[in-house]
């Protein structure tokens, strides 16, 4: 049995101390096996950048440890019972144990004898409970905390195409052609009829103001009888209120049998008011009195079920609102559900950045049901935050990390390990890739505007030979506005889910006003590319503001690549949105120069070696623990290098060399590249 204790009159090294149920015991004989105890720092460098710590080693308690484990296994030792181990440190002239890091126990493969007590430990449960349930799908709900509030309402666009078959009406001085329609596509928020449409019938209804345009043209078939009424004027227009519009007008000599007339219609930006609205086709003679015409009747026109009128109108829909959760929120719930003890987020960009203003709902909670929730994996979260913001996640004790890539790539010493001997330098290859496929799933709309909803996935490529890989930017929450209006409008007043959108998980980009109002933030300008630029937002979450959001981790990996990043094909080939920021103007399909990428994070070269890791380094309060994101310096023939650490291990018993791996610093000289390239990337 080893008692722990210092030399030379100095305290202990290391103390451990077992807690159960409020009890503690710092024990006098080293648990058996802790000299093995080795602690790696990690990061997988394709999948985060985040770097996570990780140990497990099996640990034997003796005398009093023994008992204290016995105990604690019959009162209910759980798997989340921690043994701590501090490190004396000698910290502002001062000698302290400070906290070096938690072990909890792994019950499943204890041993208990009346000598003493062993099971495995592990490092503390966060990590491992995030990585073991991360594939997991919570059902998170909405509630009615976070109004979502859309004031202005939705500019929301659609179709009509009437096929006539008429008949004429002699009333007075005007003849009204008698048309039933057949509208296909979206009518919201005009009410087409689809019966006849006569003097008291009418052509649409109008909920709220718009503007139409109306093309085609209006055919009928005349006879006179064999009288010759000399030239007549036919018109075609619209009336409501007593108002008439005029949409297309032809002049004819009204004599002989049968002919056709064509009225062409031609009317852009028609604005309509919220009122009633008739289709009328009248007839005068060029004296303006049609007299002449009171007893001329008109035979069946148009009879063939041709297309003639197609009207594309754009109107705003009333205000409404729906309710989301912060985007910070949705984090903390979906980590309750898989972490049973008390943790912290750790997120300017969630608490002050660019996240603060990101809420996420359902096509329930579009729709307002009282149940409606969110329902999606800590996996799918993580990686829909990523490919918007550029972002990546890390555990620290009990702190849940949530920054921008650069955060975990901080310019910060951890350590110097000196000169190296023999290492192995090879290419990153784990990270590079040649196409890039960024966005949002594709969706299907019968509705027109569908049509130029910009937030779907584009695919870009970068000419090089010898990569194929695919870098996915790809985001599972969706964050196509119009699919979050057409989810309201469609489905106003339904009761059950019977929507493909209504499970689906969507971004909305909010502003918080200053009456303590929250409403969809449509600052962003749209310059060209949509239809309804009043009614779209989430312009802020575009794929190539996504793309570009991304630039540190593309210009590391395309590091000393000419060219640019070539867009190839998207599933909306005629949607190619043009915004700005007042500061920045964004074209979806534009390419992306290679130079013009900023932030460079790291040279995709690997570095590995043996070296003498500092006492602590991988511990609560080692070099790791307060610049964990950090770089190691490190020198080969005399080149002085740095590297942001991919495994680092550490001893924890006694100084040893051990195996490194870091990636290379961006500011790698280049005449060490050059070297590295001519020995054909290996070293």
């Amino acid at each position: 049995m080893e008692v722990i204790q210092g030399g030379d009159g100095w305290p202990k090294k290391l103390k451990f101390v077992l807690e159960h149920d409020g009890n503690s015991l710092e024990l006098k004989y080293a648990p058996q096996g802790w000299r093995e105890l080795e602690i790696e720092w990690m990061r997988s460098i394709k999948d985060s950048a985040g770097i996570y710590r990780t140990f497990a080693v099996p640990l034997r308690f003796v005398k009093e440890g023994a008992d204290f484990m016995r105990n604690a296994m019959s009162k209910g030792l759980e798997e989340d019972d921690f043994l701590k181990v501090y490190r004396h440190t000698y910290d502002s002239g001062n000698w302290k144990y400070e906290l070096e890091f938690n072990c909890k126990a792994v019950l499943v493969e204890m041993v208990v004898t009346d000598l003493f007590f062993e099971c495995p430990f592990a490092d503390e449960g966060l990590s491992n409970y995030l990585n073991k349930h991360a594939g997991s799908k919570y059902e998170i709900p909405i509630g009615k905390d976070y109004r979502i509030d859309v004031p202005d309402g939705v500019y929301i666009g659609g179709s009509a195409i009437s096929i006539t078959d008429s008949t004429a009406e002699k009333l007075g001085v005007f003849f009204y052609v008698q048309i039933p329609l057949n509208f296909l596509g979206e009518s919201y928020p005009l009410t087409f009829n689809d019966t006849n449409v006569d003097t008291d019938t009418k052509l649409f209804n109008a909920e709220r103001g718009g503007t139409m345009s109306i093309h085609g043209a209006i055919k009928f078939f005349t006879n006179s009888g064999g009288f010759d009424f000399g030239d007549v004027d036919a018109t075609v227009y619209l009336l409501s209120n007593g108002v008439r519009t005029i949409l297309g007008q032809t002049k004819f000599h009204y004599f002989g049998t049968t002919r056709v007339v064509v009225i062409n219609v031609d009317c852009e930006d028609f604005v309509f008011n919220a009122q009633d609205y008739y289709l009328r086709l009248a007839f005068l003679n060029s004296d303006g009195t049609g007299q002449q015409m009171v007893d001329v009747g008109f035979q069946n026109a148009y009879t063939d079920g041709t297309p003639d009128l197609r009207f594309d109108f754009e109107a705003q829909t009333a205000p409404f609102s729906f309710y989301g959760m912060p985007l910070y929120n949705l984090f903390q719930k979906v980590i309750e559900k898989i972490y049973p003890h008390s943790f912290n987020i750790v997120s300017e960009l969630l608490t002050k950045g660019i996240g603060k203003d990101i809420y996420v709902t359902s096509g329930d909670g579009v729709r307002g049901f009282d149940n409606a929730a969110i329902k999606l994996t800590l996996g799918e979260l993580e990686s829909s935050v990523n490919a918007v913001f550029a972002t990546d996640c890390a555990t620290h004790g009990n702190n849940y990390i949530l920054e921008e890539k650069s955060y975990f790539f901080a310019d910060v010493e951890i350590a110097d390990v000196g000169e190296v001997k023999e290492p192995e330098i090879t290419v990153a290859t784990d990270v590079l890739a040649n196409k890039i496929k960024v966005g949002y799933p594709d969706k299907e709309y019968d509705e027109r505007n569908g049509r130029d909803e910009f937030n779907i996935s584009l695919n870009f490529e970068v000419k090089i030979n010898n990569n194929s890989e695919t870098l996915d930017l790809m985001s599972v929450i969706r964050a196509d506005s119009y699919g979050i209006q057409f989810t309201k409008i469609n489905l106003e007043g339904k009761t059950t889910t019977d929507s493909d959108s209504d499970n689906d998980p969507f971004f909305v980009h909010v502003k918080h006003n200053a009456d303590g109002t929250t409403s969809v933030n449509k600052d962003i300008t749209i310059i060209d590319g949509s239809v309804n630029k009043l009614g779209v937002f989430n312009a802020l979450l575009s794929p190539k503001r996504c793309l570009l959001r991304n630039a540190g981790w593309l210009a590391s990996i395309f590091d000393r690549t000419a060219g640019e990043i070539e867009f190839i094909s998207s599933d909306r080939q005629d949607s190619n949105l043009k915004s700005t920021d007042g500061i920045t103007t964004v074209t979806e399909k534009d390419n992306v120069p290679i130079d013009s990428l900023t932030g460079k994070l790291f040279i995709p070269y690997f570095v590995e070696f043996d070296a003498v890791t500092p006492a602590g380094i991988a511990g609560n309060n080692g070099p790791f623990a307060n610049n964990v994101f950090g770089y190691i310096s490190f020198s080969i023939n005399g080149h002085r290098l740095k590297g942001f650490p991919v495994n680092v291990m550490e001893s924890m018993s006694e100084k040893k060399q051990q195996r490194c791996k870091l990636v290379l610093h961006p500011d790698t000289p280049n005449d060490f590249l050059v070297q590295i390239r001519k020995r054909g990337n290996v070293m």
